[in-house]
Formats: structure tokens, sequence, C-alpha cells
């Protein structure tokens, strides 16, 4: 008697969203985590998409790390809503880019988000609130660069059964000198300023879903060490998604808003 086929593997229903944002991407970087992003983009669908900002990297310094799973990524993304919008960064707004990044053209530098609750979220990359040196182009490339020399250090030493820490010790730098406080406290004045709800930007690299005085402020984190987004639920509250740890928090906006576990 013939053996019987094996079922094909049943797939989990997609998670679905009524807004997805997903910041600092940085495809062709090198340090870009694009097999996990995949991974998290065919795990979800969303009736708007918002890229905001870095979601490509090519310094004019290195050749640009890409493969068919990248391609697949960008193939994901067109396809993922029907509404797709690229907010610009520091990273990509002025850089001479290839094929697969004119594919999805870049939109303008800020928009504003309304929620199925009416709350309205100014979302931008957030160079905005760096210094002028900070934010040049320049300086963007040269970061590109430094990163993508140590992620290719980290890689030669992990070869050799050593451990690499020279990608992650650039980022730590950060924190040491407070840039990222700094940074939040300039965007929740701005969406202070403007009357909104609250902010939803990326650049800093820094996951954060927070409400504090009467203000929510969303940082979505990247896909080269953190792997986190930050998605609007058909509900109106606002998620962060840690997809390197499979969770989800939540933040209701009401005025008895809390951050609750999904």
């Amino acid at each position: 008697m013939p053996p019987r086929p094996r079922a094909a593997p049943r797939l989990a229903p997609a998670r679905h969203y009524r807004a997805l944002f997903l910041s600092d991407l940085h495809l062709g970087a090198r340090a870009c985590q694009v097999d996990m992003l995949l991974d998290f983009l065919r795990s979800v669908t969303a009736e708007r998409v918002y890229l905001v900002g870095d979601a490509f990297d090519f310094c004019r310094y290195r050749q640009p790390h890409w493969t068919p799973t990248h391609d697949a990524v960008v193939d994901a993304l067109l396809q993922l809503g029907t509404r797709l919008t690229r907010l610009p960064g520091n990273h990509d707004r002025q850089s001479a880019e290839t094929g697969p990044a004119r594919q999805i053209a870049i939109g303008p530098d800020m928009l504003v988000h309304r929620t199925a609750t009416g709350h309205r979220y100014l979302v931008l990359h957030g160079d905005c609130a760096e210094s002028r040196i900070g934010r040049s182009t320049v300086v963007a490339r040269m970061g590109s660069y430094i990163d993508y020399r140590a992620q290719t250090l980290d890689e030669a030493l992990l070869r050799r059964g050593l451990s690499g820490r020279a990608h992650r010790a650039i980022r730590w730098g950060d924190t040491l000198i407070s840039r990222n406080v700094t940074m939040r406290g300039r965007l929740a004045r701005m969406a202070r300023a403007g009357g909104f709800d609250g902010i939803i930007c990326g650049h800093l690299h820094e996951p954060l879903l927070q409400r504090d005085h009467g203000l929510t402020y969303a940082n979505c984190g990247d896909w080269m060490q953190s792997m986190t987004a930050v998605a609007e639920e058909s509900d109106g509250a606002l998620a962060l998604i840690d997809w390197r740890g499979r969770s989800v928090s939540r933040l209701t906006v009401s005025p008895m808003a809390e951050l609750l576990p999904a």
C-alpha cells in the first residue's frame, strides 16, 4: 500500500491591524534582519501601512547588501496593504536609490493618522529633533558606513568562535550620552504644540509605547536589533509588537489609559 501523502502544514491566520507602522528597516544595510522581517510581514495584514523613515539604506561608501530575500520583503510590503505610505528618514531622504527602492515612492516628511477612536497622531521619522549636525546627510552616511564595518567585524569574530560586540557598542553609545531622552522630549513638545494626541516616530531605534501627561509617545523601534513595530488595532488601541520576543504590549487611549499586556 503506497504511503499517504503528508498533509500540508496548517498556517496560523494572519493577525489583522487597522494600521501598521514600521520604521528603520534599513534594507540594504548588512545589519538588517531581513529574514525575521519577512517572517513578520507574512504573519500580518493591515488596512494602512506606514514606513516611518529609513526603509532603505544605500550608503554611497559601500555596496548595498541585497539578496532575493530583500526582494521578497519589498514584494510583501507592496502586497500587505492597499494603502502604503513611505515617509523619508535621514538615511533615505536624499540617497541614490536602486530599482527595489523606487517601487515604493517617498511621501511627505510628516502626516497625521486618525485612529478609529478619533485620536490624532503626528507621524514622522524623528530626525528633525536632532541637532543640525546630527541630522545632516553626511553624518547619516558616515553612521551607515561605521555600522556596516562594525557588523562585518562582528560576523568575522563569530566565524572564529569569538563574541562580536562592536555593533552593540555603537548602539549603547546613544544611551550613554542621553541622546534618546532629549529627543523624546523634543518630539513630545512638537506633538503637544500642534494639538495632537500623540506622536508615532522612529529614528532612535528604541521601541517604546507610553502615555505621559495626556500625550502618547510611540517609537516603532527598528529591524536591526529590536525587531518591533507599532500597530493600531481595530478598536483604536495602539500596540507595540515585539517580534523577537513574540509579545505585544497594548495601550488604550482613554481617560484611564494604562499599559496592558495583550
